[in-house]
């Protein structure tokens, strides 16, 4: 998320906008984005670990010290 001098505002606006609304799960809606944004970046969290996983066992593999 960016934050800058506008965030807090923003953030007040949306909060008393969608303060009624929940999710499927019934949490509160506003918080859906910031959800959503965890598990993206854990995806691209997990994501990174396994290239760089392949990378080392390429290393490896090519190594003549193999």
């Amino acid at each position: 998320m960016i934050y800058t001098s506008l965030t807090p505002k923003a953030m007040k606006l949306c909060f008393a906008a969608h303060k009624e609304q929940v999710d499927k799960n019934g949490l509160p809606y506003v918080f859906h984005p910031f959800r959503l944004a965890e598990q993206m970046e854990e995806k691209a969290l997990e994501r990174v670990e396994k290239y760089r996983k392949a990378i080392v066992f390429r290393k490896r593999k090519k190594s003549p010290d193999s």
